[in-house]
């Protein structure tokens, strides 16, 4: 579903403007989403014209 709502030409155009993450000198923290993921929510979002809390999360892990 990723690839649908963030294809590849969109995500080339899209990933040089996403920073990189922090990162912890002391380890830890939460494990962060995939970019290209929460671009394709966003996208999924406006384009459907649903609520960002329609979106059911999936856990991973």
């Amino acid at each position: 579903m990723i690839r649908t709502w963030a294809p590849d030409d969109l995500w080339e155009i899209a990933a040089p403007l996403i920073p990189a993450g922090p990162v912890r000198p002391q380890g830890g923290g939460r494990r962060q989403v995939d970019d290209r993921a929460v671009l394709a929510a966003i996208v999924y979002v406006i384009q459907a014209g649903c609520s960002w809390g329609s979106c059911r999360r999936r856990r991973s892990g």
